[in-house]
């Protein structure tokens, strides 16, 4: 096939698995966008960090490039069972005299690395991020942003040698909170929240995270709260689709890539909130003292929800279904370049090898136009289709190429972290 001629001048949506996962996160200069031509992914070995744009009451936006999020579907819920008693706010309690560095230790404990695999079409590689643990069984809270994609998730815990498996539990890119479950674990120190809503500008607090994804000892920063009920636009990256966050607590406390997901402690060592993003004036400026975090009273009201097992178009249960796909909307250009007989559809620019979309024939360019007979006229659409779906059912694929129409049945399998 010749190589496709680009017309144009802005980055083309590229859906990840068709679509049970995100967009493909991005850095760096874009290659030359295309619809036969995807971006590039993020290089192995990189920690969650968000970059953020501060919307001001002026209605200044300080900018920055990229953003971070999912598709915004809205997924099949799973089967859940609900666990044990509701996670509370306490009132904040006086320091008194206890010193910063005891507050500290009433909470390491139980902060934990997190490092996740991301296997798919391009974006392969490695994360790390930060998380609190929350039940003595091993429920853990972190940013979505933190699992989205993974494939496999391996968490650290002080006081407790090498590393256990974790699986998500639920996740809501619309709040970035996910809760995962770290496996055969049992009796852990938790963390223990305070209410937000009694924070004040001007007030102390200490951010502690996985900075840098590096392991061991959490990095530990001081700071105050500058800023409350901030409005925020996130970014893992430029080319992405923006997150947008609200009520979120400003610090000056230095947080890096890798802290996402940590705790921000008040001096009674209770947690007010959860590290999530830092605003930068390019890439290259990785540690920020302009720092963001979501409050525990929305943190906690989201994972109530998702420990309770409550219905939400938000909440993912579990992994959702997937095909293995990475997908874009049909441009006039590539129906002609590619010679198909269609004008709309998701055009497939990549399979993941392995996954059931390859097991069944669909390959890279094809045009996917109907799922169990119903009409597929963009990447969006596909995983709506999709997503009505578990892992482990099937459903009759039907997509078009250079060769004609063609329809197969494939079982889909348990996707990456949504």
């Amino acid at each position: 096939m010749p190589p496709y001629d680009p017309t144009l001048t802005e980055l083309v949506p590229v859906a990840s698995e068709g679509v049970g996962g995100p967009p493909p996160r991005k850095e760096g200069l874009p290659a030359e966008p295309s619809p036969l031509n995807p971006v590039p992914q993020n290089p192995p070995g990189h920690s969650r960090f968000l970059f953020a744009a501060l919307s001001l009451l002026a209605g200044l936006v300080l900018m920055t490039s990229g953003a971070l999020v999912g598709l915004g579907i809205e997924h099949a819920q799973a089967q859940h069972t609900a666990p044990n008693a509701t996670i509370s706010l306490q009132n904040p309690v006086s320091a008194g005299g206890t010193s910063t560095a005891n507050a500290i230790d009433k909470v390491r404990p139980a902060v934990v690395d997190i490092n996740t695999v991301i296997q798919g079409v391009t974006q392969n590689g490695e994360a790390a991020g930060t998380g609190m643990i929350v039940s003595a069984n091993g429920e853990v809270v972190t940013n979505n942003h933190v699992v989205q994609g993974a494939t496999q998730i391996k968490v650290s815990i002080p006081n407790h040698p090498g590393t256990y498996n974790a699986r998500v539990m639920a996740t809501d890119a619309t709040g970035d909170i996910a809760l995962i479950q770290v496996e055969n674990v049992a009796n852990l120190p938790t963390v223990s929240f305070a209410d937000s809503s009694k924070l004040a500008v001007g007030q102390h607090l200490t951010a502690i995270g996985n900075a840098f994804g590096r392991g061991g000892a959490p990095s530990i920063t001081d700071g105050t709260i500058t800023a409350l009920d901030q409005s925020i636009t996130a970014s893992d990256g430029p080319g992405s689709t923006p997150e947008q966050l609200t009520g979120m607590i400003q610090t000056d406390a230095a947080i890096s890539p890798g802290d996402s997901g940590g705790p921000l402690v008040n001096d009674s060592g209770q947690v007010v909130g959860m590290i999530t993003a830092g605003q930068s004036s390019s890439r290259r400026q990785q540690t920020s003292t302009i720092g963001f975090a979501i409050p525990s009273g929305t943190a906690i009201g989201i994972v109530n929800q998702m420990r309770a097992g409550v219905p939400s178009s938000a909440i993912v249960y579990g992994v959702p279904a997937y095909l293995g796909v990475q997908v874009t909307n049909l441009s006039a250009g590539a129906a002609a370049q590619l010679g198909v007989a269609v004008t709309e559809g998701a055009l497939v620019v990549g399979v993941v090898p392995g996954a059931p979309a390859a097991s069944i024939g669909l390959g890279q360019y094809s045009v996917i136009v109907a799922v169990n007979g119903q009409p597929i006229t963009s990447s969006e659409g596909l995983g709506s289709a999709l997503h009505v779906h578990q892992p482990g059912q099937s459903v009759k694929v039907t997509w078009v190429n250079a060769t004609g129409s063609h329809t197969a049945t494939a079982t889909l399998a348990a996707g990456p972290a949504a």
